[in-house]
């Protein structure tokens, strides 16, 4: 018997089939050096020493495998990081046993036929394709793929993505990543049903050349059908719009979707409703109810809902609003479990900067003023000093010092106050009517109107066609009811009901920069992209007329990127750099147009968007056209690409999606893919990351290679070199990027970040050309783990290593 067998000589193992057997040591050896296989500064013996203190007679074989997979992630570290490939494997082997029932994969159809058979997956799998195509599409599965991934990758799969029984408490995936990869590519081709297009997408998402986001991943092959992951809902100050912003919200985070809420035109407290019968409650009641519909359905255990709510800044409430997030009052003063998005312009800017005052308003009072807010600055400005030279408004004038210094203070104690710089965010978009809001997240900006709001007309239709037009009515977008008015023997007045409101959604992906070889590389990828989102348009169904009329006028598309801090890395270049700017420049004038080249080739095919004529880009306008022109100090804009050949394209066969861009928060990705978070620099060159279901340690990008030449946040003593970064991205981005500001205390010589330099920030910000502004992050709280509303602390495995929030779960890809 050999010294190792000794080791473990008097423990009993329990089999999955329920049978006993004594340990076998050398089959524990032989999977360890299965899944240490061709890494290098990893130790078989190392990982079995570091589980067997843990084994007991009577465990189970389970039991063992998932000790020895600690084991080995315990091992992370920056001397040997290849344990997390060595933790990810025996991960992976414990995920096939339990998805397949052994180690070899199951054919293809006979795995989707088993699922449909138990309502896991959409029985359109086997409709739209037949067993000899998937036997052609198992040809092409490489599960091989799956053994390159990281520790925390295959536990973000199994716990997020894989479709499983979600009541059970212990997770059991029912199928693994390469499965779950080309079933999406097989529903994301499903317009053209071409092996060789399916392939090509297949390819990307399963070598993480394309990432994808939560509601894709989790509900794209299932009977879920709604993959749209932000949704901007507006509501405008009546009874009516209330009660349907508060229901839009409930339908939508039932539906795995992040939200975004623009609420600040509903009247100020104190108010006068109808001929003054009435006071009006103010806008926190309100809130309050939004914050329930956001909390009153979980997310089938993927993730809970969230909400950002948006006002402006001058809104008579707007002291009030400020403070709903933190942690002082009462709960009837607080509104905590939503987000705030406050909305500015230069106007407001100026009077800041100038040691002015802010005069709030209620919004009701000054309608007018409020529609100019968004749409034009001039006749803003203009309204903004009549109104407040009017005696008869009701009106509040502050200091815009004590004012900006008070959303700077809240925005650095809560971390969640989010910018919206509205000037901006108009100035450099895609679309001829004004944005008045974004999303959960901060980086969507599309048109919205408000819901529940209906108009009627009627019409006369010959007696024969009624029926063919009723049918045809009822399927367009925004058609509420009809009714007949009258009959006769000719002609029949129907009565039409159309709910006026919009609510935006967006459909996300996004490009792996790490991976980029050639910019040539992005072409490819982004006409993957571009036509896989593009087609779940029409795949998709929409709950709420509102969402499919706003949807197929303009067929937003918001693809963003991940590994951003990577990428810098390996170029050699820091946050801000000349070069780095340079280098940022070119890669996202090709991201941008070669998304919108493939869209107008999808307009050519299938016909551009409804609206394309009313955007910009039917004017003939091109994101580098309206972009913030303070850039150009940055980085000089000379373009690598034909922007006027591309123009042309457009004027002659239109757009088929208003938008193609948008940088969203990417800590999903960044966990399956082992790369760096959107576009956020490094925390550390190792991180233990944490959701509600796992916390687990990532490792840099090529660590051994790249140590010191990764950008470090906390190591910054200003913002400006992100926020030069973010502006020249901006540049090409025709919606917005999830910004984050961070600061580190040590910085300061009494260890408190200034007031001064927020707002320096925040001015810079606004001066090239950045839409909005997400996250405040502060370095002593970096220690802390916070899963969705509740702030949990936990211990960094066996280490000192930051642990890191999962950023925006319910937006994030």
């Amino acid at each position: 018997m050999s010294n190792k067998s000794l080791i473990f000589k008097d423990i009993v193992v329990q089999k999955r089939n329920g049978s006993t057997e004594p340990f076998n040591a050398e089959k524990i050896h032989r999977v360890i050096e299965n899944a240490c296989e061709d890494l290098t500064g990893v130790s078989v013996s190392d990982v079995v020493m570091a589980a067997r203190l843990t084994f007991f007679s009577g465990m189970t074989t389970t039991e063992i495998h998932r000790a020895l997979t600690k084991a080995a992630a315990d091992l992370i570290t920056e001397a040997s990081p290849n344990y997390q490939y060595v933790a990810g494997r025996l991960l992976n082997y414990d995920m096939r046993k339990m998805a397949w029932g052994g180690m070899n994969p199951p054919r293809l159809f006979d795995h989707i036929k088993k699922m449909v058979e138990l309502e896991l997956y959409s029985e359109e799998l086997l409709t739209k394709y037949d067993e000899a195509t998937w036997n052609k599409l198992n040809e092409i599965v490489d599960h091989n793929r799956d053994l390159k991934m990281s520790h925390i990758g295959v536990n973000e799969y199994m716990t997020k993505y894989s479709v499983r029984d979600r009541s059970l408490n212990d997770v059991i995936p029912l199928e693994t990543p390469q499965i779950t990869y080309m079933l999406i590519a097989a529903v994301m081709c499903s317009d053209t049903r071409d092996v060789r297009d399916i392939k090509s997408y297949y390819h990307d998402i399963s070598n993480h050349n394309i990432s994808l986001p939560t509601p894709i991943m989790a509900g794209l092959r299932t009977k879920v059908k709604q993959f749209s992951s932000c949704v901007l809902i507006e509501c405008d100050d009546s009874l009516d719009s209330i009660s349907a912003t508060s229901a839009s919200i409930i339908k939508y985070v039932s539906k795995k979707a992040g939200i975004g809420v623009s609420a600040g035109e509903i009247r100020a407290e104190g108010s006068k409703v109808g001929n003054g019968e009435i006071k009006h409650t103010g806008v926190i009641p309100f809130f309050r109810l939004f914050e329930s519909s956001v909390k009153s359905c979980s997310q089938g255990g993927v993730r809970g809902g969230a909400a950002t709510l948006y006002a402006p800044l001058w809104h008579l409430e707007i002291e009030d609003i400020l403070v709903l997030k933190n942690n002082k009052g009462t709960p009837d003063t607080r509104v905590r479990k939503l987000d705030y998005g406050i909305q500015i312009n230069d106007f407001l800017y100026d009077r800041l900067v100038k040691g002015g005052n802010v005069t709030l308003f209620s919004p009701h009072e000054v309608k007018d003023m409020y529609d100019a807010f968004f749409a034009d600055k001039a006749k803003f400005a203009e309204l903004y000093v009549k109104y407040e030279a009017d005696p008869t408004i009701r009106k509040k004038t502050v200091s815009a010092q004590e004012l900006f210094t008070k959303l700077m203070m809240e925005r650095k104690d809560t971390g969640r106050i989010y910018i919206f710089n509205a000037d901006n965010v108009n100035d450099h978009s895609s679309f001829l009517e004004a944005i008045r809001m974004s999303n959960l997240c901060a980086e969507i900006t599309l048109p919205t109107s408000p819901v529940g709001n209906s108009a009627t007309e009627v019409v006369s239709v010959n007696n024969a066609e009624v029926v063919p037009f009723m049918m045809e009515r009822y399927n367009q977008p925004g058609t509420m009811k009809i009714a007949p008015l009258s009959l006769n023997d000719t002609a029949t007045q129907l009565e039409i009901e159309t709910d006026t409101g919009r609510i935006a959604l967006c459909t996300l992906s996004a490009m792996n920069l790490g991976n980029i070889r050639s910019l040539d590389d992005i072409e490819g990828w982004m006409r993957n992209a571009v036509r896989g989102l593009d087609t779940l348009l029409d795949y998709q169904s929409y709950p709420l007329a509102a969402s499919k009329n706003a949807t197929l006028d303009y067929r937003p598309l918001g693809i963003g990127v991940i590994n951003l801090a990577y990428y810098l890395a390996k170029n050699g270049v820091k946050y801000g750099d000349p070069e780095a700017c340079q280098l940022l420049h070119d890669t996202f004038e090709a991201i941008q147009y070669y998304g919108i080249k493939a869209s107008v080739e999808l307009a050519k095919e299938r016909g551009p968007c409804r609206r394309w004529k009313e955007t910009k880009y039917g004017q003939g306008l091109l994101p580098i056209d309206h972009y913030n022109k303070n850039v150009d100090s940055l980085v000089k804009p000379n373009y690598k690409l034909d922007w006027e050949w591309l123009r042309n394209e457009v004027l002659t066969y239109g757009i088929r999606n208003a938008t193609i861009t948008a940088l969203m928060p990417a800590e999903s990705s960044a966990k399956i893919s082992n790369s760096t978070n959107g576009v956020e620099p490094v925390r550390a060159l190792i991180t233990v990351k944490g959701n509600k279901s796992n916390i687990s340690k990532q490792v840099v990008p090529e660590i051994g290679k790249l140590k010191n030449k990764y950008d470090m946040l906390w190591d910054m003593n200003s913002m400006a070199g992100i926020i030069k970064t973010m502006a020249v991205i901006q540049k090409f981005v025709d919606q917005s990027i999830s910004t984050n500001l961070s600061y580190n205390p040590i910085h300061w010589p009494d260890g408190k970040i200034s007031v001064s330099a927020m707002l320096k920030d925040l001015l810079l910000c606004n001066k090239f050309g950045i839409k909005t502004l997400y996250y405040h992050n502060t370095n002593d709280q970096r220690e802390a783990s916070m899963v969705d509303d509740d702030a949990v602390r936990v211990s960094a495995m066996d280490e000192e290593l930051p642990v890191e929030e999962e950023v925006c779960d319910s937006c994030t890809i």
